[in-house]
């Protein structure tokens, strides 16, 4: 474990996540992106305290990644190729494999046949694995030199405006085709067994919403019922018609900015539209393949009798043993990692420490000592979307996230690891928005720039450093957060 001194841990998110979540996004990471690159990844450190888990890449990795992934697109613009679409094509052909796994009576499988479900399910899940880790690394040269490009047509206001539309997902996110989905339903003003019906094959479609995980519940009609109702309290006519006008404002934008440059660099716009999209669209792959596991761990879960929460602490190879064998990890190995546990990939090699004395030394020998929060009275971050604000931080968690949202109060000043769909209601309300994590594509830059909030992304350290109570001013022109009264 010497090698880890030399790796600088610098690229970083924090996620609701698990060693069963880390392993299996992890063991075959390097393996999956060299079917489409020269090198994959082989290194991260991921520190956990119960749920909450912070990913660290290695640096020269991450920026060595973002590098393959202009290469590949620039490679594309010349050949005519599309290796976004044959990374899409891969992971819904390998979701396919495990389509009747919702239809599947587990309960009638031996245990050898359950180890083959279960590997039928990593093989669905290793498919979406470059469309992950792609989408996290196109911020710095991808973007870059779409900004170039640009820059030779465009200059000042006019250069950022046509950059944030050029980069900006022309297609509407999953989420937001699920509501233009459901909106349709509504216009159709169907009832009973139709209106049931419908709503059937909206599930299915979008049964992988809210998947995050296993310890995740599946989408039901009930769901979709129940969203329909609260949309038609909304003006859900005038909604629709404003989502077909938004984008079809988005396409027409897009195509009149691009119409002043070569076929090439038209074609090289195009496929950083689709990464762009491709950030919100992974969530289908990734979270198809969970729902179809779910119903396999609820089968595991019933014979082995052991917890879903316990299943999330198991690594890959443990969770193999315990279906071929029926042994279970030692109980006080499963209640040190359900408190903190480390994880280190080092060269492909992976390490899982649960012992406190252990997991100190290896956080103090691998992660270089930051400035304590009450020595730090300015943040810096990423503008996302312009504008200044003042207000009381109130923090979103992702323990208490909920609850959280639920008691956010109007001009509060929102600031959080990064955002999902679940966040705008909130994200209205918010007199700005902060994150820690985030790049011009990310959800609380999109969201922010459509509700016209100053929003500063990309800060590292703001949930760290700011406070519940604190009154910040944000200053979303400049990419400045200043604390003027700490709680």
């Amino acid at each position: 474990m010497t090698k880890s001194k030399k790796i600088k841990w610098g690229h970083s998110y924090a996620r609701l996540s698990s060693i069963h979540k880390l392993d299996i996004y992890l063991l075959n990471m390097e393996k999956e992106l060299k079917k489409f690159f020269s090198k994959g990844m082989n290194n991260l450190l991921a520190i956990g305290k119960k749920h909450d888990v912070k990913w660290h890449f290695d640096d020269n990795q991450f920026d060595q990644l973002g590098e393959f992934v202009f290469r590949k697109t620039l490679k594309d613009v010349s050949q005519g190729t599309n290796h976004i679409q044959e990374m899409i094509n891969q992971s819904a052909q390998a979701i396919k494999k495990i389509i009747n796994f919702d239809k599947v009576d587990f309960s009638l499988q031996d245990n050898p046949e359950l180890q083959r479900s279960f590997s039928k399910f990593l093989e669905a899940i290793d498919s979406s694995l470059p469309i992950i880790y792609t989408a996290l690394v196109i911020d710095n040269q991808l973007f870059e030199h779409a900004r170039k490009i640009l820059s030779t047509v465009y200059n000042g206001k006019a250069l950022k405006n046509n950059f944030d539309i050029v980069i900006a997902p022309i297609e509407p996110s999953p989420v937001i085709q699920m509501e233009i989905d459901l909106l349709k339903i509504l216009a159709k003003k169907n009832k009973g067994e139709q209106l049931r019906n419908d709503l059937g094959r909206m599930r299915k479609k979008y049964c992988w919403f809210g998947m995050r995980f296993i310890d995740n519940k599946p989408l039901t009609v009930k769901d979709l019922s129940e969203r329909l109702a609260d949309l038609k309290k909304d003006k859900w006519e005038k909604r629709l018609l404003n989502y077909k006008k938004e984008y079809d404002l988005r396409k027409n934008d897009f195509n009149k900015i691009i119409s002043q440059f070569s076929l090439k660099e038209k074609r090289f716009f195009k496929l950083v539209n689709q990464y762009s999209t491709l950030r919100h669209e992974r969530d289908i792959y990734r979270g198809s393949a969970y729902y179809y596991e779910y119903f396999l761990c609820q089968e595991i879960k019933k014979r082995f009798k052991i917890s879903i929460l316990d299943i999330t602490l198991y690594a890959v190879d443990e969770f193999k043993n315990l279906i071929k064998t029926g042994r279970k990890v030692e109980r006080n190995k499963i209640q040190n990692r359900k408190k903190h546990f480390v994880y280190l990939l080092i060269n492909g090699k992976r390490k899982i420490i649960d012992r406190p004395q252990e997991i100190k030394r290896i956080i103090k020998k691998c992660l270089r000592k930051q400035k304590t929060a009450k020595q730090i009275k300015k943040i810096r971050g990423q503008v996302a979307c312009a504008g200044k604000a003042k207000g009381v931080v109130r923090i979103m968690r992702f323990n208490t996230l909920y609850k959280d949202l639920r008691n956010f109060k109007k001009g509060e000043i929102m600031v959080t690891e990064s955002t999902k769909p679940e966040y705008v209601p909130a994200m209205k309300k918010a007199a700005a928005i902060i994150t820690n994590e985030g790049g011009v594509t990310c959800h609380a830059a999109i969201v922010s720039r459509e509700l016209k909030k100053p929003c500063i992304i990309g800060t590292k350290i703001a949930t760290k450093v700011l406070k519940d109570g604190d009154l910040a001013e944000v200053d979303a022109d400049k990419g400045v957060v200043r604390i003027l009264n700490r709680k």
